[in-house]
């Protein structure tokens, strides 16, 4: 009886999150402008030109005939005909999750290295609490770069 109420379960799952997976695999807008010019200032976007030059930064305006990004604390405007694809960055990168993995295990670490040492015993030095911390600074260090998603680069416009 419970094997059954499983397979029911997972089977109804997978067919429910079916169309999620297709709707996630298709890109739309990519020869449309207007789907650059729909896109909110600041969006972090990747613009690839015709020339080969490769440009990341905020979106700050788009027009007809150009778009505007801020990269490096300068304003770069490119025209329209120069872009040869848009892509929307979504997403953190890699590295402030692992930040925030380290912060995370480093206090963790610290927490179990002071209740060994507290309340203060002959029989355990005073230095295993930062020993403790920078061991699991590093494991959650690891695990936020492991189960950190990294930034996803969405197709908006592709040049025909």
């Amino acid at each position: 009886m419970k094997t059954r109420f499983l397979t029911l379960t997972l089977l109804i799952s997978m067919l429910s999150l079916q169309p999620m997976a297709i709707r996630a695999q298709t890109t739309t807008g990519q020869g449309d402008w207007s789907a650059v010019q729909a896109l909110e200032r600041g969006s972090e976007v990747v613009i690839n030109t015709k020339q080969g030059e490769k440009m990341k930064g905020r979106l700050e305006s788009v027009t007809d005939a150009s778009l505007r990004l801020y990269r490096k604390r300068k304003a770069t405007d490119v025209g329209r005909d120069d872009v040869k694809s848009v892509h929307l960055l979504k997403g953190k990168p890699r590295g402030k999750s692992a930040l925030k993995g380290a912060a995370i295990g480093g206090v963790t670490g610290l927490g179990i290295g002071l209740a060994l040492v507290l309340p203060p015993r002959s029989d355990i030095v005073g230095w295993v609490a930062p020993i403790f911390a920078a061991i699991g600074a590093g494991i959650g260090a690891f695990i936020g770069l492991l189960t950190g998603g990294g930034q996803k680069q969405i197709l908006i416009y592709e040049a025909k």
